[in-house]
């Protein structure tokens, strides 16, 4: 059996566990407390027949080549990539063999070394590559636990990527007011107040009962603000955990989806009860929420996806579960927004760093453009760097969907990261600049998604919600929808689910009350929302049992 493989936020990995030798069965929980833990989920087994080798090349000037074809790409670097060949000697580029076939490439694990540690930390098993910060090594299932490498950057299993064609993304071409005024929406106390409410759960260790009291906030918080949204549910280890996932349906295009997403959960290093995480990572989170509540007073040509996920500390387990779930249902996303860690920036390192990968060049560039002309102030650095997989959007890159992290410049440098310390307090010189990071992300995906008008949600725009009444509401059975303002005028309703789709749809006249059984449907948070040839908006509808 091969190892459990974990990998922590922002960049680095701290520890590693092995099965018990025994064959007994270890509570999870206990284990993370008591052994050190290192590398990610394991990737399904594979029986590699083709050798492993090292191409000296940059992946998109090779792209285009017949031999190129014939290759599965497993690791991608700026200037290099590792593949699985059958024919090496087919390459028309500088190549040498790393491992002959047939071997298990879930043996194989892709190491990171953080800067700054010295000499590098012994590794588990047999290093069959080496070059700068990255090895890759071979780990038998038999290998004892190592005291813990916190030297280490990330560990992964290496798999194969599946490459993905490049979505067409829209040019920045003409300023949005309704952009313009989503960004000034964007409130620096709103952040705050959410990433202090996440740090006084204590901890948000994706195994605690805190993660799943934050999940259950979150969930209730995207409700709150006129947001359909549904826990998604997969288990780790026999532990059910969940991400927190929330949409506005785009109005003419709903099957294209932009998502802009943050890890929930928490951990420190050593694992202790406390784990406050305030920088890593309820800023990200602060983020997702801030965008969606702003958003949320405005329609989109395209479906707009807000996502808190779990388990990213632990091997981006959350996010890789959403996109493999994603990619066999067919989803067709466009473009994903990744944020991890936007608190922290010292002096001259007031930056927010958008790596990409050779299928997410388009969409990085986007990104870039919209918050240039939004948010001038924020300086952003976007930057080709493929072997950037240790946050949740490189699950999306294993599936061939375009996605970009946003992170701090100086996150190497940061002296809370995975510590008791990474409270709100810690930042407190940095808190305009964590608002702007914010605020250009909101730019970013509203100048993506198409804004097409105000949806009346919140006040503001061509409607108001308050023409809209829903009794009784709270509602157990049978609920009445009027629409008045506009007497005789036609209008469509529907009523959108936890899971952001439709549930119930009828027409309205304006004025005239219509009566729904809404008996079978789940409790929980709805939104009806309606819309006239004049006129559009929505209304808050929560089912009790």
């Amino acid at each position: 059996m091969a190892s459990l493989r974990l990998r922590h936020g922002g960049g680095r990995t701290d520890y590693i566990r092995f099965p018990d030798p025994s064959g007994s069965t270890r509570n999870w929980r206990s284990a993370l407390f008591q052994v050190p833990l290192l590398l990610a989920a394991l990737a399904p087994g594979q029986e590699a027949a083709a050798d492993l080798v090292l191409v000296d090349a940059d992946i998109r000037t090779v792209e285009s080549t017949e031999w190129y074809a014939g290759l599965e790409v497993v690791f991608r670097d700026v200037e290099y990539f590792i593949a699985l060949s059958e024919d090496p000697a087919r390459i028309d580029a500088s190549c040498n063999t790393i491992l002959e076939g047939p071997f298990d490439l879930d043996d194989l694990a892709l190491v990171h070394l953080s800067p700054g540690h010295g000499a590098r930390p012994g590794l588990p098993g047999e290093v069959i590559f080496e070059r700068g910060d990255v090895a890759i090594i071979r780990i038998d299932g038999g290998t004892p636990a190592p005291a813990g490498m916190p030297g280490v950057r990330l560990v992964a299993p290496l798999r194969v990527i599946t490459p993905g064609a490049q979505a067409a993304i829209p040019a920045v071409v003409d300023f949005d007011a309704m952009i313009d005024d989503m960004v000034a929406a964007v409130s620096e106390d709103s952040i705050m107040a959410v990433i202090r409410h996440l740090e006084d759960y204590g901890t948000r260790l994706c195994t605690s009962p805190e993660y799943d009291q934050a999940a259950e906030w979150v969930d209730t918080w995207f409700g709150l603000h006129w947001i359909s949204s549904y826990q998604q549910q997969f288990y780790f280890y026999g532990d059910q955990m969940s991400n927190v996932i929330a949409e506005i349906p785009g109005r003419i295009s709903p099957d294209s989806i932009y998502i802009i997403c943050a890890h929930l959960d928490s951990i420190t290093w050593p694992p202790e009860d406390t784990a406050p995480g305030a920088d890593d990572n309820a800023s990200g989170s602060a983020a997702v929420l801030e965008a969606a509540r702003v958003m949320a007073r405005y329609n989109f040509r395209y479906t707009v996806r807000f996502i808190c996920f779990g388990a990213e500390e632990v091997g981006l387990v959350g996010s890789d579960y959403y996109a493999q779930t994603a990619s066999q249902a067919g989803d067709r996303i466009l473009g994903v927004l990744n944020l991890d860690m936007i608190l922290f920036a010292p002096a001259g390192y007031d930056t927010l760093w958008i790596p990409y990968d050779s299928q997410s060049e388009a969409l990085a560039g986007a990104i870039e453009q919209a918050m240039a002309m939004y948010v001038p102030a924020l300086d952003v650095v976007t930057e080709y760097d493929p072997s950037a997989t240790y946050s949740d959007h490189s699950s999306f890159w294993s599936r061939g969907y375009p996605a970009v992290l946003g992170i701090e410049y100086a996150v190497d440098d940061n002296p809370y990261y995975h510590s008791e310390a990474d409270t709100l307090s810690s930042y407190s010189g940095f808190w305009p600049f964590g608002t702007d990071c914010v605020r250009a992300s909101v730019a970013a995906l509203a100048t993506l998604a198409r804004p097409t008008g105000p949806s009346g949600i919140g006040g503001g725009g061509a409607a108001s919600q308050s023409l809209l009444h829903v009794s009784p509401n709270p509602a157990s059975g049978t609920i009445e929808i009027t629409l008045d303002g506009m007497p005789g005028e036609a209008a469509e309703c529907a009523i959108f689910g936890m899971d952001g789709r439709v549930v119930a749809g009828c027409p309205l006249t304006c004025g005239t009350p219509l009566e729904l059984d809404v008996t079978l449907l789940p409790r929980g948070v709805y939104v009806v929302r309606w819309e006239s040839a004049s006129a559009s908006g929505a209304a808050r509808l929560v089912l009790i049992d």
